[in-house]
């Protein structure tokens, strides 16, 4: 919760909502965004206090925690109409048209099998939004993996080898975008 209200998180949530406004098209139909592992849900009732019904918003994070419990109160008293995800398996491939994905991969034992589901979720030219700190590994942090902290510095890398390009970045966050032949992007050798 105190997380959310910190500036620089309040500053990448900024970014993150103006990311989001490039997605709004004038055909009436509502981009979709799955909030990949958004814990307490902040992140979605930003985007949701934001955009209301004009996006398709998705909620993912582990069920039977405090922090989703938390989450499915908070958007019960707001009365958010987004879409809760209560397993894994259930999130629907090449759906999205965003995934938002803050301070998630350092949690994962393997975060490039996340990367590839990320790709996975994507719709062609969907864009991921992502922050980590593989490089935060210390007493005050103790869910994030020691293991991970070999990816710090890795992270369009990692989507490279996923089919995802790198395509803006500010600070921590980072976009990346799917396209299905990506390599036909690259200027001809």
């Amino acid at each position: 919760m105190v997380e959310s209200c910190r500036s620089g998180k309040c500053e990448i949530l900024k970014h993150i909502l103006d990311r989001l406004r490039l997605l709004l098209r004038g055909d009436g139909l509502s981009p979709s965004v799955l909030m990949l592992g958004d814990g307490s849900g902040g992140d979605t009732l930003a985007v949701w206090r934001e955009f209301g019904e004009a996006l398709s918003v998705y909620y993912f994070d582990l069920p039977g925690s405090r922090t989703f419990e938390f989450a499915m109160n908070r958007f019960s008293k707001y009365a958010v109409p987004c879409k809760i995800l209560n397993k894994y398996e259930q999130i629907p491939r090449a759906h999205f048209d965003a995934v938002i994905s803050l301070e998630v991969l350092e949690h994962l034992p393997n975060p490039n099998a996340a990367i590839y589901d990320m790709w996975g979720f994507l719709k062609s030219g969907g864009m991921a939004l992502v922050t980590e700190s593989f490089n935060g590994v210390q007493p005050r942090f103790p869910t994030h993996l020691y293991e991970t902290q070999r990816f710090a510095g890795e992270t369009a890398h990692m989507f490279a080898r996923a089919g995802m390009c790198l395509s803006w970045q500010h600070g921590k966050l980072m976009e990346f975008r799917k396209y299905d032949d990506w390599k036909s992007l690259l200027p001809a050798l």
